[in-house]
């Protein structure tokens, strides 16, 4: 439950980013961005302990963490190339 709440509420804040008016509501708007993000964490690696054998844990545990920076590696790849072809208001 808490998993899939963080997750709607993660992009949730996403989205409400880019509608922000102001550096005071950009800044509010992240404020409540990486409240929401918190809880997700501890409640991915107990979802991982009540899913899967004890035996498998350690590696799914490693695939959520290593997840996390597969993304970071990505976006500069597909980015780059948009921003580029569509500048970057569009992107």
């Amino acid at each position: 439950y808490v998993v899939i709440v963080t997750i709607v509420m993660w992009s949730l804040f996403t989205a409400f980013t880019s509608l922000a008016w102001s550096l005071t509501s950009l800044i509010a708007i992240r404020f409540v961005f990486g409240i929401a993000e918190g809880g997700f964490p501890a409640a991915s690696i107990r979802a991982i302990a009540e899913v899967f054998k004890k035996d498998s844990r350690p590696k799914m545990a490693a695939l959520l963490v290593s997840s996390n920076y597969a993304g970071s590696m990505a976006a500069p790849l597909i980015m780059a190339p948009l921003i580029l072809w569509l500048g970057w208001r569009h992107a």
